[in-house]
């Protein structure tokens, strides 16, 4: 990620701004392609012994692996990391937001398969498939609320004139 973000993006070079592009589409292109199918390919690789895909555990680590760079590209929408493609500004975030919505809801039922149901069973008093249903609902509500009220909550604290520095990095994010 590091990588993509460091060389994948749009820079104009530091001596001619007005010059072409550091990295070349073909190159953003490739480099996208890496940080979205390299950690799942070297889980595969590594992991090919022992690698069955009868077993859940193994799938939901793949699918964490493949959700994770499209949350980073959710998060980087404002940087163009689609640049490449040609669309515009608007029509980049609409789709990196869209790519962050869905890798967030992968992330989460991965999260909850691998973590929740695994580790904290014993302290959800429910029956087997209650529990479940409950779990599922309580998280993906809760996601839902905090897709819902980020965007008011960060109108409120850049609008205040007391709010760190940290903070509203935080919650805008990076920008170059």
């Amino acid at each position: 990620m590091g990588v993509h973000y460091l060389v994948g993006l749009p820079l104009a070079p530091s001596f001619a701004p007005s010059g072409p592009r550091i990295t070349r589409p073909f190159e953003a292109r490739l480099l996208t392609m890496t940080l979205l199918f390299l950690p799942s390919s070297y889980y595969a690789v590594v992991f090919s012994p022992a690698l069955s895909f009868s077993h859940y555990y193994h799938i939901s680590n793949v699918i964490m692996l493949v959700s994770l760079p499209l949350l980073y590209l959710s998060f980087i929408g404002h940087l163009k990391p689609l640049w490449f493609s040609g669309m515009s500004q608007a029509s980049q975030l609409k789709w990196t937001r869209r790519l962050g919505h869905a890798g967030a809801f992968l992330f989460i039922g991965c999260f909850e398969y691998r973590v929740i149901f695994h580790s904290f069973t014993a302290y959800i008093h429910a029956d087997p498939p209650y529990s479940y249903i409950g779990v599922t609902i309580f998280l993906y509500s809760f996601y839902i609320v905090f897709t819902f009220a980020l965007p008011m909550v960060s109108q409120a604290l850049t609008t205040a004139p007391s709010v760190s520095p940290i903070l509203r990095l935080l919650i805008h994010g990076f920008s170059l």
